[in-house]
């Protein structure tokens, strides 16, 4: 295994590219708005390590800090990377997913052999499961970190939330627990997350975590759902999702204690529940109308926001604590636009001159980062957004 500290060098990134958004034809593909007289929405190319040609940027701090891969995170050569004010710094191998305010980073190593949770802070680098198969993806402000435990074997998975050099083991509940379909971490320490049996032979339910105590979410069916997946969970511990019934219809649901609440708007015939912002005060998703058209909502202090149609503008994919939403619209497997919402109004976002541009998270000071093509061939770049002040 690796030695659970060292030390990391910076390294300097190839020089960042700043693009000005062509706007103008996007609209008229699109129908989506033209941006006033003078402002342009720019994407940055953050730069890779010298020799990957590829990269993405997988979250931003408010601080500015952008956090991603070099390389390709999937084979084991990738290169976990900070970029800061234009610079880049690698952290070591594997893939950086998020960073909360204090600096801290987490993610993922890999070698061809082993798959370990990592933590990078202030040049030195935390194994958090030493000698375990582990992954994390989450920190929070606390510096809580969610951490994805696979012993193999035919042991089922657990779940740890690491903090401050100790790591709290929490045994997932319910009868089901070895097939847990994914788990999330709340800014107040909560741990939620959902049981899932897709060939339809076992239960499936939410279930949360506070502290060391972990219970099952109820079901908005008495009878038993037929599907759960949990998206968030907020700072007082309030889970947001979706639950599909035995009909297959779906519906947006929120979890407060032991009541679960339908959260999708009166004209609906099916919701699901898309992102959450990190404080809890937005919840977008969609929402499927008796006419049979798809439109994203954003729900904010008990009013819901339409976010126009989902075939023309995309659905609803991050949200940030003031209510930007970023939207993605698939047109093929290699063509991927996005755009943002912003006070009831949305622009596309430029790409490197490719057909894909894939966000990954915005963060309140309206900057949003991910990934861009730059031509034909799908190699994607680590890019970064930056968004001016639009008029209301």
């Amino acid at each position: 295994m690796r030695v659970p500290r060292s030390v990391r060098a910076a390294v300097v990134l190839t020089a960042a590219v700043t693009i000005p958004a062509t706007i103008a034809p996007v609209a008229t593909a699109t129908g989506l708005p033209p941006l006033p007289f003078g402002v342009s929405i720019t994407v940055t190319d953050l730069g890779t390590l010298p020799g990957a040609p590829s990269g993405i940027a997988h979250d931003v701090t408010d601080r500015g800090l952008v956090v991603g891969v070099s390389g390709n995170e999937f084979d084991g050569t990738g290169r976990a990377v900070g970029w800061r004010a234009g610079r880049g710094t690698d952290l070591g191998s594997g893939v950086a997913y998020q960073a909360n305010e204090r600096g801290q980073v987490v993610g993922t190593a890999r070698t061809a052999t082993t798959t370990s949770a990592r933590l990078w802070h202030q040049g030195t680098e935390v194994d958090l499961t030493p000698g375990r198969t582990s992954t994390a993806d989450q920190v929070n402000e606390r510096g809580d970190v969610l951490v994805d435990i696979r012993p193999g074997d035919g042991q089922p998975r657990r779940l740890g939330r690491w903090r401050d050099g100790a790591l709290t083991e929490l045994a997932i509940p319910g009868p089901a627990s070895e097939s847990l379909e994914r788990a999330v971490l709340g800014q107040g320490g909560h741990i939620a997350g959902s049981v899932r049996h897709y060939t339809g032979t076992g239960p499936s339910y939410g279930f949360n975590c506070s502290g060391q105590v972990c219970s099952v979410l109820p079901p908005l069916d008495p009878a038993g759902d037929k599907a759960v997946t949990v998206v968030a969970v907020d700072p007082t511990g309030t889970v947001y999702g979706t639950v599909e019934g035995a009909a297959g219809k779906s519906t947006a649901v929120r979890w407060t204690g032991d009541r679960v609440t339908p959260i999708a708007s009166p004209e609906s015939e099916s919701s699901v529940v898309a992102a959450v912002s990190p404080r809890g005060g937005h919840v977008t998703g969609m929402s499927v109308r008796p006419d049979g058209g798809v439109r994203g909502f954003r729900l904010h202090d008990g009013r819901f926001t339409d976010l126009g149609d989902a075939a023309a503008t995309g659905s609803p994919h991050v949200v940030n604590d003031l209510g930007d939403v970023v939207l993605s619209r698939m047109i093929s497997l290699y063509e991927v636009r996005a755009s943002l919402w912003r006070h009831g109004r949305t622009w596309e976002l430029p790409t490197l001159g490719g057909q894909f541009a894939g966000v990954r998270a915005i963060n309140n000071n309206g900057v949003i980062v991910g990934m861009a093509t730059a031509g034909p061939a799908f190699t994607p770049r680590p890019v970064q957004w930056t968004v001016p002040w639009l008029p209301l």
